[in-house]
Protein backbone atom coordinates (compact mmCIF):
# COMPACT_ATOMS: atom_id res chain seq x y z
CA UNK A 1 0.00 0.00 0.00
CA UNK A 2 2.73 2.59 0.96
CA UNK A 3 4.28 2.05 -2.59
CA UNK A 4 1.67 2.09 -4.24
CA UNK A 5 0.87 5.68 -2.25
CA UNK A 6 4.39 7.10 -3.19
CA UNK A 7 3.83 5.77 -6.83
CA UNK A 8 0.76 7.93 -6.82
CA UNK A 9 2.73 10.72 -5.08
CA UNK A 10 5.69 10.62 -7.80
CA UNK A 11 3.03 10.63 -10.87
CA UNK A 12 1.46 13.72 -9.36
CA UNK A 13 4.46 16.12 -8.55
CA UNK A 14 5.57 14.68 -12.10
CA UNK A 15 2.43 16.25 -13.75
CA UNK A 16 3.37 19.62 -12.50
CA UNK A 17 3.89 22.88 -14.56
CA UNK A 18 7.46 23.63 -15.31
CA UNK A 19 7.49 26.77 -14.40
CA UNK A 20 6.83 26.40 -10.73
CA UNK A 21 8.28 23.23 -9.44
CA UNK A 22 7.86 24.31 -5.45
CA UNK A 23 4.00 23.91 -6.44
CA UNK A 24 2.67 20.48 -7.79
CA UNK A 25 -0.16 20.23 -9.68
CA UNK A 26 -2.42 16.84 -9.45
CA UNK A 27 -4.27 16.16 -12.03
CA UNK A 28 -3.23 13.24 -13.95
CA UNK A 29 -6.04 12.06 -16.39
CA UNK A 30 -6.95 15.37 -17.65
CA UNK A 31 -7.88 16.37 -21.50
CA UNK A 32 -5.25 16.51 -24.05
CA UNK A 33 -6.14 19.23 -27.45
CA UNK A 34 -3.34 18.50 -30.16
CA UNK A 35 -3.79 20.93 -32.36
CA UNK A 36 -4.53 19.66 -36.29
CA UNK A 37 -0.95 20.87 -37.64
CA UNK A 38 1.40 20.98 -34.32
CA UNK A 39 2.40 17.91 -31.90
CA UNK A 40 2.18 20.71 -29.01
CA UNK A 41 -0.07 19.30 -26.53
CA UNK A 42 -2.02 22.43 -24.89
CA UNK A 43 -3.39 21.67 -21.42
CA UNK A 44 -6.84 21.61 -21.16
CA UNK A 45 -7.98 23.13 -17.86
CA UNK A 46 -6.77 25.35 -15.43
CA UNK A 47 -7.56 23.14 -12.70
CA UNK A 48 -4.53 21.56 -13.21
CA UNK A 49 -2.38 24.61 -11.59
CA UNK A 50 -4.73 24.98 -8.46
CA UNK A 51 -4.78 22.17 -7.17
CA UNK A 52 -2.31 21.77 -4.32
CA UNK A 53 -2.33 25.61 -4.55
CA UNK A 54 -6.05 25.50 -3.22
CA UNK A 55 -5.95 22.54 -1.43
CA UNK A 56 -8.57 20.61 -2.70
CA UNK A 57 -8.45 17.27 -4.91
CA UNK A 58 -11.82 16.79 -6.71
CA UNK A 59 -12.02 13.21 -7.88
CA UNK A 60 -14.52 11.71 -9.80
CA UNK A 61 -15.98 8.54 -8.50
CA UNK A 62 -18.06 5.65 -9.68
CA UNK A 63 -21.00 4.23 -7.19
CA UNK A 64 -19.51 1.04 -6.06
CA UNK A 65 -18.56 -0.78 -3.34
CA UNK A 66 -14.81 -0.94 -5.39
CA UNK A 67 -15.23 2.59 -6.12
CA UNK A 68 -17.33 4.63 -3.35
CA UNK A 69 -20.32 4.31 -1.38
CA UNK A 70 -22.00 5.28 1.48
CA UNK A 71 -22.27 2.80 4.36
CA UNK A 72 -24.61 3.90 7.37
CA UNK A 73 -24.05 7.38 6.06
CA UNK A 74 -20.08 7.06 6.18
CA UNK A 75 -18.34 6.93 2.93
CA UNK A 76 -16.28 3.41 1.84
CA UNK A 77 -14.49 1.54 -1.45
CA UNK A 78 -10.97 0.86 -1.49
CA UNK A 79 -10.13 3.73 -4.40
CA UNK A 80 -11.56 5.96 -1.84
CA UNK A 81 -9.93 5.10 0.86
CA UNK A 82 -6.70 5.15 -1.17
CA UNK A 83 -7.40 8.58 -2.21
CA UNK A 84 -7.83 9.87 1.49
CA UNK A 85 -4.47 8.48 2.45
CA UNK A 86 -2.95 10.21 -0.29
CA UNK A 87 -4.64 13.40 1.01
CA UNK A 88 -3.92 13.03 4.11
CA UNK A 89 0.25 12.82 3.73
CA UNK A 90 -0.23 15.88 1.32
CA UNK A 91 -2.54 17.73 3.47
CA UNK A 92 -5.17 18.34 0.68
CA UNK A 93 -9.10 18.38 1.74
CA UNK A 94 -10.61 15.03 -0.66
CA UNK A 95 -13.51 16.25 -2.36
CA UNK A 96 -16.10 13.13 -4.41
CA UNK A 97 -18.25 14.07 -7.02
CA UNK A 98 -20.11 10.73 -7.86
CA UNK A 99 -20.69 10.00 -11.97
CA UNK A 100 -24.14 8.51 -12.04
CA UNK A 101 -23.23 7.38 -15.69
CA UNK A 102 -20.31 5.13 -15.06
CA UNK A 103 -19.65 4.90 -18.75
CA UNK A 104 -19.12 8.39 -19.26
CA UNK A 105 -16.76 9.31 -16.40
CA UNK A 106 -14.22 10.37 -18.52
CA UNK A 107 -16.15 12.39 -20.35
CA UNK A 108 -16.82 14.05 -17.24
CA UNK A 109 -13.34 14.91 -16.62
CA UNK A 110 -12.44 15.96 -20.01
CA UNK A 111 -14.78 18.82 -19.18
CA UNK A 112 -13.28 20.03 -16.34
CA UNK A 113 -15.49 18.17 -13.69
CA UNK A 114 -12.73 17.08 -11.41
CA UNK A 115 -8.93 16.78 -11.58
CA UNK A 116 -8.57 13.08 -11.51
CA UNK A 117 -10.71 10.31 -12.34
CA UNK A 118 -10.55 6.94 -10.26
CA UNK A 119 -12.26 4.22 -11.44
CA UNK A 120 -9.68 1.48 -12.45
CA UNK A 121 -9.03 2.27 -16.11
CA UNK A 122 -7.05 0.02 -18.69
CA UNK A 123 -5.08 1.69 -20.73
CA UNK A 124 -5.17 1.59 -23.96
CA UNK A 125 -4.12 3.60 -27.23
CA UNK A 126 -7.46 5.38 -28.02
CA UNK A 127 -7.78 6.28 -24.39
CA UNK A 128 -4.10 7.91 -24.21
CA UNK A 129 -5.10 9.86 -27.22
CA UNK A 130 -7.71 11.77 -25.08
CA UNK A 131 -6.30 11.81 -21.30
CA UNK A 132 -2.96 11.50 -19.44
CA UNK A 133 -2.51 8.61 -16.84
CA UNK A 134 -0.89 7.66 -13.94
CA UNK A 135 1.82 5.11 -13.18
CA UNK A 136 0.24 1.83 -13.65
CA UNK A 137 -0.43 0.57 -10.04
CA UNK A 138 -2.27 -2.76 -11.10
CA UNK A 139 -1.82 -5.53 -13.92
CA UNK A 140 -5.02 -7.56 -14.55
CA UNK A 141 -6.81 -9.50 -16.76
CA UNK A 142 -10.49 -9.29 -18.47
CA UNK A 143 -12.26 -12.13 -16.86
CA UNK A 144 -15.39 -13.80 -17.93
CA UNK A 145 -18.36 -13.46 -15.60
CA UNK A 146 -20.76 -16.42 -15.55
CA UNK A 147 -23.19 -18.73 -13.54
CA UNK A 148 -22.41 -22.34 -12.00
CA UNK A 149 -25.10 -25.32 -13.31
CA UNK A 150 -27.48 -25.45 -11.10
CA UNK A 151 -26.80 -27.84 -8.17
CA UNK A 152 -23.20 -27.68 -8.67
CA UNK A 153 -22.28 -28.47 -5.27
CA UNK A 154 -23.62 -32.06 -5.68
CA UNK A 155 -21.50 -32.09 -9.49
CA UNK A 156 -18.37 -33.83 -10.13
CA UNK A 157 -15.56 -31.17 -11.01
CA UNK A 158 -15.43 -32.49 -14.68
CA UNK A 159 -18.91 -32.35 -15.24
CA UNK A 160 -19.33 -28.91 -13.75
CA UNK A 161 -16.86 -27.90 -16.34
CA UNK A 162 -18.55 -29.41 -19.35
CA UNK A 163 -21.46 -26.89 -18.25
CA UNK A 164 -18.93 -23.76 -18.06
CA UNK A 165 -17.30 -21.54 -21.14
CA UNK A 166 -13.67 -22.28 -20.50
CA UNK A 167 -12.45 -21.19 -23.98
CA UNK A 168 -13.22 -17.72 -25.22
CA UNK A 169 -13.74 -19.38 -28.71
CA UNK A 170 -16.64 -21.37 -26.97
CA UNK A 171 -18.68 -18.02 -26.31
CA UNK A 172 -19.71 -18.35 -31.23
CA UNK A 173 -23.33 -17.45 -30.80
CA UNK A 174 -23.69 -16.51 -27.11
CA UNK A 175 -24.81 -12.72 -26.19
CA UNK A 176 -22.66 -11.20 -23.25
CA UNK A 177 -23.57 -7.53 -21.69
CA UNK A 178 -21.05 -5.40 -21.25
CA UNK A 179 -20.81 -2.03 -19.09
CA UNK A 180 -20.77 0.90 -21.46
CA UNK A 181 -18.12 2.41 -22.86
CA UNK A 182 -15.56 -0.05 -21.40
CA UNK A 183 -12.25 -1.65 -23.26
CA UNK A 184 -14.75 -5.28 -22.46
CA UNK A 185 -16.74 -4.14 -25.90
CA UNK A 186 -14.11 -3.79 -28.29
CA UNK A 187 -11.93 -6.62 -27.08
CA UNK A 188 -15.25 -9.02 -27.81
CA UNK A 189 -15.64 -7.28 -30.82
CA UNK A 190 -12.43 -7.43 -32.27
CA UNK A 191 -12.08 -11.38 -30.90
CA UNK A 192 -14.91 -12.63 -32.84
CA UNK A 193 -14.49 -10.55 -35.88
CA UNK A 194 -10.60 -12.12 -35.47
CA UNK A 195 -11.89 -15.58 -34.87
CA UNK A 196 -14.84 -15.94 -37.51
CA UNK A 197 -17.16 -15.86 -34.48
CA UNK A 198 -20.56 -14.50 -34.02
CA UNK A 199 -20.77 -13.05 -30.63
CA UNK A 200 -23.50 -10.56 -29.98
CA UNK A 201 -21.85 -8.09 -27.74
CA UNK A 202 -24.19 -5.55 -25.56
CA UNK A 203 -23.40 -2.59 -24.20
CA UNK A 204 -25.37 -1.98 -20.54
CA UNK A 205 -27.04 1.13 -19.79
CA UNK A 206 -25.28 4.15 -19.05
CA UNK A 207 -25.76 4.22 -14.77
CA UNK A 208 -24.91 0.02 -14.57
CA UNK A 209 -21.68 -0.42 -13.30
CA UNK A 210 -20.00 -3.65 -13.67
CA UNK A 211 -20.66 -4.78 -10.10
CA UNK A 212 -24.81 -4.60 -10.81
CA UNK A 213 -23.70 -6.41 -14.25
CA UNK A 214 -22.48 -9.10 -11.90
CA UNK A 215 -25.25 -8.75 -10.14
CA UNK A 216 -27.61 -9.42 -12.49
CA UNK A 217 -25.69 -12.71 -13.97
CA UNK A 218 -25.88 -14.03 -10.37
CA UNK A 219 -29.87 -13.47 -10.75
CA UNK A 220 -29.98 -15.07 -14.33
CA UNK A 221 -31.05 -11.78 -15.97
CA UNK A 222 -28.11 -12.06 -17.87
CA UNK A 223 -25.62 -15.31 -18.92
CA UNK A 224 -22.43 -13.48 -19.00
CA UNK A 225 -20.62 -10.53 -18.21
CA UNK A 226 -16.71 -9.08 -18.12
CA UNK A 227 -14.88 -7.73 -15.70
CA UNK A 228 -11.21 -7.00 -14.54
CA UNK A 229 -9.47 -9.53 -12.20
CA UNK A 230 -8.93 -7.19 -9.75
CA UNK A 231 -12.19 -6.49 -9.23
CA UNK A 232 -13.34 -9.95 -9.45
CA UNK A 233 -10.66 -10.46 -6.43
CA UNK A 234 -13.26 -8.00 -4.66
CA UNK A 235 -16.73 -9.50 -5.66
CA UNK A 236 -15.63 -13.18 -5.57
CA UNK A 237 -16.01 -14.00 -1.99
CA UNK A 238 -19.79 -12.63 -2.15
CA UNK A 239 -20.69 -14.62 -5.30
CA UNK A 240 -20.25 -18.20 -4.33
CA UNK A 241 -22.77 -19.63 -7.46
CA UNK A 242 -20.70 -17.82 -9.97
CA UNK A 243 -17.37 -18.51 -11.92
CA UNK A 244 -14.78 -15.82 -12.52
CA UNK A 245 -11.94 -18.63 -14.09
CA UNK A 246 -12.41 -18.17 -17.77
CA UNK A 247 -9.87 -15.18 -18.76
CA UNK A 248 -10.44 -13.59 -22.02
CA UNK A 249 -7.38 -11.15 -22.90
CA UNK A 250 -4.00 -10.57 -21.38
CA UNK A 251 -2.53 -8.56 -18.84
CA UNK A 252 -3.25 -5.19 -18.82
CA UNK A 253 -2.30 -2.39 -17.39
CA UNK A 254 -4.94 -0.35 -14.70
CA UNK A 255 -4.24 3.25 -13.72
CA UNK A 256 -5.74 6.50 -12.85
Amino acid sequence: MKQLLFLLAVTLLFSCSSHDKEKPTGIVATKKIVGKDTNTVIPFSPLIEDCFEKGELVVLLNNSSFSYMLYKGNPRGYEFELLQMFCNDNNLKLKVKVVKDAGHILDSLNIGYGHLAAANFTINTERKKENNFTEPFFKTKQILVQHLPNNWRKMKLDDIRKNLIQDPLDLDNKTVVVRENSVFYNRLTNFSYENGLNIKTIESEPSQTTADLIELVNKREIEFTVADQNIINFYDALYSDLDFNTPISFNQNIAW
